[in-house]
């Protein structure tokens, strides 16, 4: 199997959406992901990705991705 990357589950709209909500550094990235961006659409990214997902689970994919990406700045 794999790796999962964000590109595997997010639309670019989605993506583009969590990279401006991860640039406001609110410090609840996460939740506030799981919440406005990949809940919403939640049944889509589980076809996706052919399995069930936890919303928070992949919000916290993301924050590592753009925390990962940030230092290789």
């Amino acid at each position: 199997m794999r790796p999962l990357s964000i590109r595997d589950f997010l639309t670019k709209k989605q993506l583009a959406d969590a990279q401006r909500l991860y640039n406001r550094n609110t410090g609840n990235f996460a939740e506030e992901c799981a919440e406005r961006i990949i809940a919403p659409d939640i049944n889509q990214i589980n076809k996706r990705l052919g399995r069930k997902n936890d919303p928070l689970f992949l919000a916290y994919v993301c924050e590592y991705a753009f925390d990962e990406a940030k230092k290789n700045v």
